[in-house]
């Protein structure tokens, strides 16, 4: 147990860990002007829309973003998801907060890389399955394109499977502290990514 765990971990760090170096670095490389003053935080098309309203609030106590048109017109999106840059902006400015959002995004997509491997075992009592389940997952570079860019894509998809993780666990064990669990995580990542709420559905029945 503990040595597939050291295992797990260190070939998520490294599979993972090179993409993210790689892409951070491509990123930079050809679009210098996503990262504003971050050194691995990277804004995109939406990131706006989840900052701003924070940034807004720190600055004058009302949770607004700028509309289209100009002024303050509509409150932003997925506010849950803006609930973590607003508490990493408790440690520094706007490109502070996006570094370590994007190190948090990364965190969790390791972890949701080793919970899949036990996810996968679990479900086919097969741990070979589990392994090529966890190497896909950790080599899709497509997924990982989306762990530095501070838009809900990668946090969404980490807790949707550890959030399914807990689901399964509960099932197994009966523990009210896993229900409660895998219940918060999976209605937070419904908050952030609604679209997903089909799949979560799917997942609980």
């Amino acid at each position: 147990m503990k040595t597939t765990l050291f295992r797990l971990i260190c070939i998520a760090i490294l599979i993972e860990g090179s993409i993210f170096i790689y892409n951070t670095f491509q990123e930079k490389k050809y679009t210098p002007r996503q990262y504003e003053g971050t050194l691995i935080g990277m804004t995109c098309g939406d990131t706006r829309s989840y900052n701003e309203p924070i940034d807004t609030w720190l600055a004058t106590g009302q949770y607004k973003a700028h509309s289209i048109q100009g002024g303050f017109s509509k409150n932003g999106r997925a506010p849950h998801y803006g609930l973590f840059y607003a508490f990493f902006r408790m440690f520094g400015d706007t490109a502070t907060a996006f570094d370590l959002l994007a190190a948090f995004q990364l965190g969790m997509r390791l972890l949701s890389s080793i919970l899949l491997f036990y996810l996968a075992e679990r479900i086919t009592k097969n741990t070979r399955i589990a392994w090529i389940s966890f190497l896909v997952y950790c080599s899709l570079s497509w997924v990982s394109l989306y762990t530095p860019r501070i838009i809900t894509e990668s946090l969404s998809l980490s807790f949707l499977i550890i959030g399914v993780y807990f689901l399964i666990h509960w099932l197994e064990t009966r523990r009210n502290f896993h229900f409660v669990l895998s219940a918060f995580i999976l209605g937070y990542v419904g908050c952030m990514r609604p679209f997903l709420l089909p799949a979560i559905a799917a997942f609980a029945f």
